[in-house]
């Protein structure tokens, strides 16, 4: 059968891989595998990380202006260093 196959014109090597260097090119398969999904999403997902931390922010800022000076709370009753 192989005498068959290497009349045809395909040239190849029957051999053993152990379990060290199947272990190996799994792992880096598997390596190359992940960069190429991050180099696909990441561009995708950076964007949206920087809006949603800008938003943040935003609601933040937005959130201690409105904030308004309560009478509850008497000036006598703050610290010295407290400000409105």
């Amino acid at each position: 059968m192989i005498d068959l196959i290497n009349s045809v014109g395909i040239d190849f090597v029957m051999g053993y891989v152990g379990p060290g260097a199947g272990l190996t090119m799994t792992g880096a398969l598997m390596a190359v595998l992940a960069v190429l999904g991050l180099a696909l999403v990441g561009p995708i997902l950076y964007p949206i990380k920087l809006l949603r931390g800008w938003l943040r922010r935003r609601s933040q800022r937005a959130a201690s202006v409105a904030i308004p000076h309560s009478p509850a709370i008497s000036d006598s009753k703050l610290p010295e260093n407290a400000t409105h």
